[in-house]
């Protein structure tokens, strides 16, 4: 059941400037790998960052953990155990129990955090890097922002989602899988269940037009038609 169509992303953008003049490192994202210069000229990485406190915002950022993502599709995705100093003094986690930070390039030379049990941490995971490209030079950043559109809207049912594309990041799920939806970064293009409408205006107002224009239903939303209408990720539900 589609709850919502957009939601603001849970980011923490650190730009460039954010770190002072007289900061021990100077910091930025290299794909998923968080990197620090130091004044001599030396270049901290991954586990090289262990130990290391990064000032940002007027606030501390210390790395506790690094380890590549094993569980991610491509080597360039990092997770890391990150803890902020409060104005108590006292260190915590920067991510809810379970979930780990990850970072990844903003504009400008900005880096952003977020954590691997959210919607854009997932689809990070999932293979839809933004900052990459598959080898065809197909942008992926459009992809990791209809991923997120999708689990955003789809919490009720996020554990039975399945996600996939035809661009080779993620391929399409056994047959007897459930079409549900095809996703833009503006949101879905049709809803194969679009169940009962969500408690905000636009997404009322999404629906509306959706079913006035026969974008709803099994029949008037299937896989072919949600490409043809511009879906980038797809995504299907097991059946029972």
């Amino acid at each position: 059941m589609i709850r919502t169509f957009l939601r603001i992303l849970p980011i923490l953008l650190l730009p460039a400037s954010a770190f002072a003049a007289s900061s021990p490192v100077a910091v930025t994202a290299e794909g998923g790998d968080l990197r620090a210069q130091l004044p001599d000229g030396r270049v901290l990485r991954g586990a090289e960052l262990v130990g290391v406190v990064l000032p940002f915002q007027g606030a501390e950022l210390r790395v506790d953990a690094a380890r590549p993502d094993d569980g991610a599709r491509a080597g360039d995705v990092w997770l890391y155990r990150l803890s902020v100093r409060g104005t108590d003094g006292q260190w915590s986690e920067s991510c809810e129990a379970g979930a780990q930070a990850m970072v990844f390039p903003g504009p400008a030379g900005a880096v952003r955090l977020t954590c691997s049990a959210g919607a854009i941490g997932t689809c990070i995971r999932l293979g839809y890097r933004p900052w990459a490209s598959t080898a065809e030079g197909v942008a992926l950043a459009p992809y990791h922002r209809a991923c997120v559109n999708l689990l955003r809207s789809a919490e009720d049912k996020a554990a039975r989602i399945e996600v996939y594309d035809r661009i080779g990041i993620r391929p399409a799920p056994a047959p007897d899988a459930v079409f549900d939806a095809g996703w833009t970064v503006e949101g879905p293009v049709c809803l194969a269940d679009p169940g009962p409408r969500a408690n905000d205006p636009q997404a009322e107002i999404a629906l509306a037009i959706m079913a006035m224009t026969g974008r709803t239903g099994r029949d008037g939303c299937t896989e072919d038609r949600a490409a043809a209408l511009g879906a980038l990720v797809f995504n299907r539900i097991p059946a029972g």
